[in-house]
C-alpha cells in the first residue's frame, strides 16, 4: 500500500516493525504480493466480452435472415413481371392494342419482332425465378435445419460457459481478499489497535458542541 510506505513511514520514524503490508520479510507483505500477482480480472469483463460477442453474432444471424427475406420478395417481383409480359404476349397475338404494339409502331417493329422480344423477357424471368428459387431454398434449409438449431445450442452451451468462468473468476477473487484481510487481522499492530469509529462516534458530541459554542 503506497500510504503506507510513503506517508505512515513518517508517523512511525521510519520503524519498519510497525508497518503491516510492508513489513519487510514478514507474512502481511507475501501475502500482498500474492495478491497482486494472482488476482484475476473480474468477470465482469468477460461479461462484457460476451454480450458483444452475442450480438455480432444476432447481428450476423438477422443478416442471413433478412437476406432470404430479399430474395422471396426478388421471386415475387420477378413473378409479376413474367406475368405482365405473357399478358402482354397473349394480346400482342390476339391482336390487340397494347404497350408493345404502340411502341412497336413508332420504332417500326413487325409483330413477329414484338413476339420475340416478350418471348425473350418471358423465358429470361423463368430463368430468373427459377435461381433465384433454387437460393431461397438452399438458405432456408441451411437456416431451418442447421444454423438455427446450431445457433441455439452454441448460444445454450455459451451461456453456461460465462457463468462457469465468472464464478471461477469471482471465487478466486473472494478467497485472496479474504486471504489478505485475514492476515491483516492477525499482525500484531492491528490486533492490538482500538476501535478508531467507536472513539470517534463517543467523542462526536463533543466536537459538535465545541463547534457550536465557537459560532
Amino acid at each position: 500500500m503506497s500510504y503506507e510506505r510513503d506517508i505512515f513511514m513518517v508517523y512511525n520514524n521510519g520503524d519498519e516493525k510497525k508497518n503491516v503490508a510492508h513489513n519487510t520479510g514478514g507474512q502481511i507483505n507475501e501475502d500482498l504480493d500474492f495478491l497482486q500477482q494472482n488476482s484475476h480480472k473480474p468477470s465482469i469483463e468477460f461479461i462484457y466480452h460476451w454480450i458483444k460477442e452475442e450480438g455480432r453474432e444476432m447481428a450476423a444471424l438477422m443478416e442471413a435472415i433478412e437476406g432470404k427475406e430479399r430474395i422471396y420478395q426478388e421471386i415475387n417481383k420477378t413473378k409479376t413481371k413474367q406475368r405482365d409480359h405473357t399478358t402482354e404476349l397473349q394480346n400482342v397475338l390476339a391482336g390487340k392494342l397494347t404497350k408493345s404494339t404502340v411502341k412497336g409502331f413508332f420504332s417500326k417493329d413487325s409483330k413477329e419482332s414484338i413476339v420475340s422480344n416478350l418471348e425473350k423477357k418471358i423465358a429470361n424471368a423463368s430463368n430468373d425465378i427459377e435461381s433465384l428459387t433454387l437460393l431461397y431454398d438452399m438458405i432456408l434449409l441451411i437456416l431451418s435445419y442447421f444454423e438455427i438449431d446450431r445457433f441455439r445450442a452454441n448460444k445454450t452451451e455459451r451461456y453456461y460457459q460465462v457463468l462457469k468462468k465468472s464464478s471461477t473468476v469471482e471465487s478466486k477473487n473472494i478467497d485472496i481478499a479474504s486471504n489478505f484481510w485475514k492476515a491483516l487481522l492477525k499482525n500484531e499492530n492491528v490486533a492490538e489497535a482500538g476501535d478508531f469509529f467507536d472513539d470517534f462516534m463517543q467523542q462526536r458530541p463533543n466536537l459538535v458542541r465545541r463547534s457550536t459554542l465557537k459560532k
